[in-house]
């Protein structure tokens, strides 16, 4: 009813103004519906593809999560450090959810009820500490950008472009060589038979695997590439954990914490390798976790974080034999940091060893007794015969020359920093100058330490000088622990180094010259090429169309893996039934179980034994159900032209000649070759 009032305006009645709100309303939408029904902007393909990619990003924020719940629950906590606590947290979650993954895996079995249904039920009876753990998360993050300052948030910027294109990589099918012939094939496999087992034809399922049964978790949510993007978060976990390290104690605070989480990620393989979905990262985290807690123990005298400390020094062990090296590295620290209380006159000197002792074997013993049921050998496939390793298969796979002379052991960290590189030979890494050029820094130090620098400070050069002298040793035992991936746990204690080594140089005025600008401007370089060199690489491999479903993810493999990607699919499209033997090519992810990958490169010297002629060689293979030969001519060439000692050059043109007596079925440039086998 319309009303005439002294200021001639117009009202109308509430169910008037309802109605008319409505109407609008609905043309809004129906408008706004078609036309973009009309003009589509996201297709179905599209839509497809960013709904996968959200849900694996989903999965992994859910493991994590649930990991940090179990932290929560059971009570691990730092005082006054929220930051390295919710860090930690999910650090000893996701080392219970491994152990349970295994256990059930083996028993139970794998499979939607044990990994699917009984986590949601766990993160419902947990839901109170889930929410609670994400909270501080959040505001662990929220403090630390409360502190950070206009350099500080240059890096943040550098860095989360590294950690968006990772994760962009990460959410793409998997490229990396090891995650095609183990780190991704052992999940896959568990899955597919839904059991986890021993795989009898790939040996590295004796090397523990923490991180692979987290793997197997998320591949089971999400496919492989869930797998990456948990590997990936680890990744983003241990560099929030290296920044909230100096957060409490430290007089510039965890601005600091933003140069040594920058000197990590300037090393190429550090940023690169957040999305390989390779297990270093975890160890590395795991790494993060136990420093936090031997630096509590030593600066707040609290001997109860020593069965945490030796905890985590035993989870970095089960992600992989070397990752041992931070149980050596934590004892040295511990041994010299229980002799200086002694001498102070402290009685409780034994009691906190032994706890870091129990704790360190704890994880450690799940994975060495489950080896012992399974080949018969606690540490296979390494030293011993046991299940399929026999003498002939350890001849190949242990025996390596130490690399360089032995007086380069003296230069260690600088020829690992100078020489080494991305799978170049030798140190096989490029970490980057910064780990070690602020670590210099402390050489200038003009300010007194207080108690929680000092014990940081003390705790990094423990780690730098027992690291350099293990790592040296042991190029001598073997050639093959030099690599500098051996030792990735190890590195947030040289990060430790880095940023107290910028807190130094901070200090400095020489020559009118302040050298926090010089070395500012390095730092701004070098994480800055590291990012160029990331997202360049990130475009050029096409990870961002396969993401957003706009190319396929054939064509991706196919322009990422060279005649690979077309031979492999080859191989899977043989006959429902079959079996290939691959002959040095140890990539198998695309196409098990119908292949046998050749792992450790060893199937033509073990198809020769015992059988003289090509005949002999040809019945073998068919009593062990083999119907087509799948042959890396590419690697046969290398291995000819590098005279590599356990590949005898009349033992590769042995093959050659095998070959040369049988047709090609299909041949894929000069680098593949796929054979029946007669």
């Amino acid at each position: 009813m319309l009303i005439y009032n002294h200021g001639m305006s117009l009202k109308t009645s509430p169910s008037q103004n309802n109605l008319r709100v409505i109407l609008v309303l609905v043309c809004v939408l129906l408008l706004l519906g078609g036309y973009y029904i009309i003009h589509k902007p996201v297709n179905p393909e599209l839509a497809s593809a960013l709904g996968l990619g959200f849900w694996r990003v989903l999965t992994a924020i859910f493991i994590v999560s649930l990991a940090g719940a179990i932290g929560r629950f059971i009570g691990l906590k730092l005082e006054d450090c929220l930051c390295s606590t919710v860090v930690i947290q999910a650090g000893f979650g996701l080392g219970i959810l491994s152990v349970y993954i295994l256990i059930v895996g083996s028993t139970f079995g794998v499979n939607r009820f044990t990994l699917m249904a009984v986590p949601l039920i766990a993160a419902a009876l947990l839901y109170k500490q889930l929410i609670a753990w994400i909270a501080q998360l959040a505001m662990s993050i929220s403090g630390i950008w409360r502190e950070t300052g206009r350099f500080e948030k240059v890096l943040a910027f550098l860095m989360g472009m590294i950690l968006l294109s990772s994760l962009v990589a990460a959410l793409a099918p998997p490229l990396k060589y090891d995650a095609l012939m183990y780190h991704l094939v052992m999940p896959q496999t568990y899955i597919q038979q839904g059991r986890i087992t021993h795989i009898p034809w790939l040996v590295m399922t004796g090397m523990p695997q923490c991180t692979e049964m987290l793997y197997t978790l998320a591949a089971l949510w999400g496919g492989l590439p869930a797998a990456a993007v948990t590997g990936w978060l680890a990744g983003v976990l241990a560099i929030l954990g290296i920044i909230g390290f100096f957060q409490v104690g430290f007089e510039k605070g965890s601005r600091i914490g933003w140069t040594a989480a920058a000197s990590l990620l300037a090393g190429e393989t550090f940023a690169a390798s957040l999305s390989w979905a390779y297990i270093d990262w975890t160890g590395l985290f795991f790494g993060v976790c136990c420093l936090s807690c031997l630096h509590f123990w030593f600066s707040k005298n609290n001997s109860h974080m020593a069965i945490w400390a030796g905890l985590f020094a035993g989870l970095a062990f089960t992600t992989k034999y070397t990752g041992g090296i931070l149980a050596l590295c934590s004892l040295t620290a511990v041994g010299f940091h229980l002799f200086q209380q002694a001498r102070a006159g402290s009685c409780s000197v034994v009691k906190p060893l032994l706890l870091f002792i129990g704790g360190l074997l704890a994880f450690p013993l799940v994975w060495l007794a489950r080896n012992i049921v399974l080949t018969g050998s606690p540490i296979y496939p390494f030293f011993f015969p046991a299940a399929q390793m026999d003498a002939v298969r350890l001849s190949v796979y242990q025996g390596a020359v130490p690399y360089g002379e032995w007086w380069e052991g003296f230069l260690l960290p600088f020829r690992a920093t100078l020489w080494g590189q991305e799978s170049a030979e030798g140190y096989s890494v490029s970490i980057g100058p910064l780990l070690l050029l602020l670590s210099l820094g402390n050489l200038l130090r003009c300010r007194k330490l207080n108690n929680t620098e000092s014990a940081a400070l003390q705790l990094g050069l423990v780690f730098f000088f027992s690291a350099w002298l293990f790592w040296a040793v042991g190029n001598r035992l073997s050639g093959y622990l030099i690599q500098t991936r051996m030792y990735f746990s190890l590195f947030p204690a040289f990060t430790v180094l880095a940023g107290l080594g910028w807190d130094a140089v901070e200090d400095i005025n020489w020559m009118n010259i302040r050298f926090s600008r010089v070395f500012g401007a390095v730092i701004l370089l070098a994480l800055g090429l590291s990012t160029l060199n990331l997202v360049f690489q990130t475009i050029k491999q096409d990870a961002l169309r396969v993401d957003a479903g706009l190319i396929s993810e054939e064509a991706y493999n196919d322009a990422n893996l060279g005649w690979y990607a077309p031979a492999v699919r080859a191989v899977r499209d043989l006959p429902a039934g079959s079996k290939t033997l691959f002959l040095y090519e140890p990539r198998g992810l695309a196409c098990i179980p119908a292949c046998d990958p050749d792992e450790i490169l060893d199937h033509w010297k073990i198809s020769r034994l015992g059988n003289e002629t090509v005949e002999d060689v040809f019945n073998h293979w068919k009593q062990n159900g083999y119907n087509y030969l799948f042959v890396n001519q590419a690697g046969i060439q290398f291995l000819s032209d590098g005279n590599d000692a356990h590949h005898p050059v009349e033992e590769l043109q042995a093959l050659k000649n095998l070959l040369s007596q049988i047709p090609v079925m299909q041949s894929f440039g000069d680098s593949y070759q796929l054979y029946g086998i007669p």
